[in-house]
């Protein structure tokens, strides 16, 4: 762990691929990316601050996470990289490209772009602190009763894997209470001087809200060399919905 950060280093290609989930994950989200480009690249998968087994800080933001970032890959990798990121983790490689250009070689954007959001975890906080608040003993147990207040059952799955049951019972990995507090602090498209001159990927699924057309307009003006590609069949977690598509993109445009 170097910067408080927990990083998964698979692979042993010649050059640096960091991958970057998104909110309430861990670098283990990414894990068919990594698989899948492991052999081309050494793959950093990285847990957030405030994230899987990464500390917790005292400012949860995009910059700050930005900063932690920056700070690991100037103590960690000599060499400009190719840097990947999904939704939270998209805003955070954003940042990072538009504030030391220097340290990236090309930008991959996952179901994200650079412009505010609105507050659309409401639900989740509240399945969350309903799970904390009931001191349950079993993921079978927050399980139930995230359902109840989820309107999807898999979104219940996917922070469930950043449970932890001990003696105490059922707790969660990632610092809820800082990530609800900072949670404006994501929602921001990000106030920079520069944007991006290197060669960006975007990907949107097509069934997701996240990346609308005008949203992909905006994101030219601030990344000239962007390419925008829509994923048909996926959502938000194209990644994970239709991984071969994401990853035959990402080779494409990494690779060439």
């Amino acid at each position: 762990m170097s910067e408080g950060l927990q990083v998964r280093v698979t692979g042993e290609g010649d050059k640096p691929l960091i991958l970057l989930h998104g909110l309430f994950g861990s670098g283990q989200n990414l894990g068919q990316l990594a698989r899948g480009l492991s052999d081309s690249f050494t793959v950093y998968s990285v847990d957030l601050p405030d994230h899987g087994r990464s500390a917790w800080s005292d400012e949860c933001s995009i910059d700050s996470y930005a900063d932690t970032l920056m700070g690991w890959l100037n103590n960690t990798i000599a060499e400009p990289v190719d840097l990947v990121g999904h939704s939270l983790g998209g805003k955070v490689a954003m940042a990072i490209a538009r504030q030391r250009p220097a340290l990236v070689a090309k930008l991959v954007i996952l179901d994200i772009a650079a412009v505010d959001y609105p507050s659309r975890h409401d639900s989740v906080f509240r399945a969350l602190r309903a799970v904390e608040q009931a001191n349950l003993a079993s993921r079978s147990e927050a399980r139930e009763l995230m359902t109840t207040i989820l309107d999807e059952p898999r979104i219940a799955d996917f922070l469930l894997t950043n449970a932890v049951v001990d003696p105490a019972g059922l707790r969660w990995r990632f610092n809820l209470n800082g990530i609800q507090s900072g949670y404006p602090n994501f929602l921001v498209a990000g106030d920079y001087p520069h944007g991006f001159g290197g060669a960006t990927l975007l990907m949107r699924g097509a069934q997701s809200d996240y990346v609308s057309d005008e949203s992909i307009e905006k994101m030219r003006s601030l990344f000239p060399l962007l390419s925008a590609i829509t994923i048909n069949g996926a959502g938000h977690w194209l990644h994970q919905e239709q991984t071969e598509s994401v990853l035959q993109a990402m080779r494409t445009f990494l690779v060439q």
